[in-house]
């Protein structure tokens, strides 16, 4: 992937990122009602949407060929050697090696150096995290002799419906309640816990099993890869620090739903915060009681009896779901949808800088080029083999050349060109003999100064031999000095080759008063109807589809 292609998909995934963060947060001041829960799920939902973003480009056709390695197995054995017949070797300097693509800038690989380095550090910050954790699961012992405790815990499970196991450990590490683990859940108690009432205990068992029964310890991890990869977009963290906040509300919810005063839960809060500075940092990606980043909003839900306590049902995570969906379908059709846009402005003539060959060309880089008194022929056979021999993808750019009977002898071509673009190249040689260079969406088009585009009259898109001719595609077109009468034999018995049917199309030439100049062709993977198309302009012919049959008569 080069510098552009990947700073456009970048772009690409902080816009498409940006608006939907930008959107679950409009909806959800709009939702003024939402229960903490119902938040939460919604930000949940948000995030996981985020981390198929990616997923979804690759639905989006960012080329349209044919596999190349089928190339040689399509190929008819029976063309005119005159047609297919390879390019000479130009005489030029020793040392010409290949080179795929330009040079990557400085800035595009500082830029990926950065997002490596930020992705790299919050996961392995994630990571050591973890590696404490189960270091101090190791020392710490598990709490079975405590007959009280082990019958509050079960309460808590019978309130909150958790039918899994739930290992209760004492450690002096960590002085306020918390848990971690998403297959097997521990819950960690500060040696203080056994001192504490029984509403107190139960209040904080219910809100770690709070976070255990929703899988918050998995969510976190979700959330964290989600922040990592975004890391540069500041929305994601706001995000990020929302879904805590509704994750943390949410399990005060359960606790209030569980019976818990919320004048005295309040005060318990209150009392957990002032233990978490003695709190080491080590564990700090276990879901703790409290945390001072969240405390005051929490209260303030708290003891506010108006607040809505539901637990997100069916209703609301379907509904998320499907919006989730439909903000997936939409980036992969906007991508198609783009595609096609571009596509439909290119045929219209609207738009042939965004050509897809001119692109291509412009990314193939000849590091020298020298001709000596060589002919426009030899110049373009030696772009087209070296486009080949450049492209990583071995199929290069796709060459016409358009004159007329009347057109002028070109001009021998002597430069010398070192380190230059295909495109360039081509543009070069245009310049030197007078020419036009044309980009259409597959091809590079060479046109004499008095060569004008002919007509084609083509009605009959939806009938069924001209789908099947725009669905038979040719792996390899070389025409090189053809002329129309060989051209239209080649593509006939080529076509009926490659017809699954084996019936191919019908080509009339219509005769002229005058002897059409040479067609000159260097074409991979293109449809038959589109060599038809390049074959007609080549020699000044219109193209016309009528019952069934592809007619090239002479322009009036």
């Amino acid at each position: 992937m080069n510098a552009y292609a990947t700073l456009l998909l970048a772009c690409d995934l902080v816009v498409k990122s940006s608006a939907l963060l930008l959107a679950t947060r409009l909806s959800l001041s709009a939702w003024r009602t939402a229960s903490a829960n119902q938040r939460y799920t919604a930000w949940l939902i948000t995030f996981a949407t985020l981390l198929l973003l990616p997923v979804s480009l690759l639905f989006q056709p960012r080329w349209q060929f044919y596999h190349g390695g089928n190339a040689a197995a399509l190929e008819p054995a029976f063309q005119p050697a005159r047609l297919v017949q390879e390019a000479p070797v130009l005489e030029t300097d020793h040392g010409m090696g290949s080179l795929a693509e330009p040079k990557m800038p400085a800035w595009d690989k500082l830029l990926k150096i950065i997002w490596l380095g930020g992705f790299a550090g919050i996961l392995g910050y994630r990571f050591l995290g973890s590696f404490r954790l189960f270091a101090l699961r190791r020392h710490s012992p598990i709490l079975r002799e405590d007959l009280r405790v082990s019958r509050l815990c079960e309460q808590m499970k019978t309130a909150l419906e958790i039918k899994r196991r739930i290992d209760v450990r004492i450690t002096s590490a960590c002085k306020i309640p918390m848990t971690w683990g998403t297959l097997s859940p521990i819950l960690h108690l500060p040696p203080e816990a056994l001192e504490w009432s029984d509403g107190v205990l139960f209040a904080a068992l219910c809100h770690e099993g709070a976070h255990i029964v929703r899988k918050d310890h998995f969510s976190r991890w979700l959330t964290q890869i989600a922040c990592a990869i975004y890391w540069p977009n500041p929305l994601v963290w706001s995000a990020n620090r929302s879904l805590r906040l509704a994750q943390e509300q949410s399990a005060d919810d359960y606790v209030l739903r569980a019976g818990t005063p919320a004048e005295d839960y309040a005060n318990q809060l209150l009392q957990t915060a002032s233990n978490m500075k003695k709190t080491p940092s080590s564990v700090c990606n276990a879901l703790g009681m409290a945390t001072s980043s969240t405390l005051e909003r929490r209260l303030l839900a708290i003891l506010d009896s108006s607040q809505s306590r539901v637990s997100s049902g069916w209703v609301t995570k379907l509904t998320a779901l499907g919006l989730a969906a439909i903000a997936l379908c939409g980036s992969a059709s906007a991508q198609l949808k783009e595609g096609s846009k571009q596509q439909m402005s290119e045929s219209a003539g609207k738009s042939q800088a965004a050509s897809a060959a001119a692109a291509k060309a412009r990314k193939i880089i000849i590091p020298q080029m020298h001709f000596s008194k060589a002919t426009l022929q030899e110049g373009l056979d030696y772009l087209r083999m070296k486009s080949r021999d450049l492209d990583p993808e071995k199929t290069g750019v796709n060459l016409v050349l358009c004159t007329t009977p009347s057109t002028e002898k070109p001009k021998p071509l002597s430069f010398l060109l070192t380190n230059i673009s295909l495109y360039d190249a081509f543009n070069a040689i245009s310049k030197v003999e007078g020419y036009n260079l044309i980009e259409s969406q597959d091809a590079l088009i060479l046109a004499s100064p008095d060569w004008k585009p002919s007509p084609a009259e083509v009605s009959g898109e939806n009938n069924p031999i001209y789908l099947k001719a725009q669905k038979i595609i040719l792996p390899r077109v070389e025409f090189k000095a053809a002329t129309a009468l060989e051209a239209v034999s080649y593509l006939t018995l080529v076509s009926k080759s490659l017809d699954p049917d084996q019936k191919g199309i019908n080509i009339v030439l219509q005769p002229s008063n005058s002897t059409p100049p040479p067609i000159y062709l260097s074409l991979r993977n293109v449809p038959v109807t589109s060599v038809l198309s390049y074959a007609a302009q080549c020699i000044g012919y219109g193209l016309k589809f009528e019952d069934g049959v592809f007619y090239l008569e002479p322009s009036k």
